[in-house]
């Protein structure tokens, strides 16, 4: 009986400690990926604090740490990042907006309560067009507000660019090693598309296809990885 009594006091103490260097190590996950919050009902919030606001212009919202419902989300202004509390708008949203600095520009308004900022609304504008588009709710929606391609397959008539690509090397999910050529085309609208073909191992890439100032027919695929979009070749034809 003195020996389980031990064993729990011990057992006990390390159950804690795992959980919190576990809770500690996801938050850090959150701060630095921008990964998503799961925020389902937070869309349509309005900011029930009052007072005298303060309004920062083109911001940067670096991450986001926290656990339930007690966010500290990270905006940095002339370099300097300071720790925000969000009461207005989508968490999912704010937080993506890291992710699209050069298409955006955010400017927040926040009240100081307590010890604590707090951001009462924020308002998006694109940085092309400078249209208020804070009414997004979610990232595809916040994509073709912008101008880009969500997931999904598209054809489209492109002029290579530039014939010298971008190489890197990498494997998919079932372990197949492949290289990825990034090639530079223009759209019919002047507009630039980034777009990469793979070689698998054992493969080669034809010596003939990709030629400056050529004019395709280029089907791709568009699907989200790890840290950004993937814009993916599947069929190109010279016109």
């Amino acid at each position: 009986m003195k020996n389980e009594t031990k064993k729990k006091n011990i057992i006990l103490p390390l159950i804690i400690i795992i959980l919190g260097v576990g809770l500690l190590i996801f938050g850090a996950f959150n701060y630095f990926t921008g990964s998503k919050s799961n925020d389902k009902d937070f869309s349509e919030k309005k900011s029930k604090h009052s007072g005298n606001e303060v309004l920062l212009e083109d911001v940067t919202v670096t991450g986001y740490m926290g656990i339930g419902d007690d966010y500290t989300f990270y905006v940095t202004k002339d370099e300097e990042e300071k720790e925000y509390k969000l009461d207005y708008g989508s968490r999912d949203i704010f937080v993506a907006l890291n992710d699209y600095s050069e298409n955006v520009k955010v400017d927040i308004y926040y009240v100081e309560e307590k010890e604590n900022r707090v951001i009462t609304k924020y308002v998006i504008y694109s940085r092309e067009t400078n249209e208020d588009i804070s009414d997004v709710k979610t990232v595809p929606e916040l994509r073709t507000k912008l101008g880009l391609y969500n997931e999904g397959t598209y054809t489209e008539d492109l002029t290579l660019s530039d014939d010298v690509p971008l190489i890197s090397f990498g494997s998919d999910e079932e372990g197949n090693n492949y290289t990825s050529y990034e090639y530079i085309f223009l759209k019919e609208d002047g507009s630039v598309l980034s777009l990469m073909y793979v070689v698998y191992e054992g493969e080669e890439l034809p010596s003939d296809l990709f030629v400056k100032d050529q004019k395709y027919s280029v089907t791709f695929e568009v699907t989200e990885g790890v840290f950004d979009y993937e814009y993916k070749i599947t069929n190109i034809s010279k016109k």
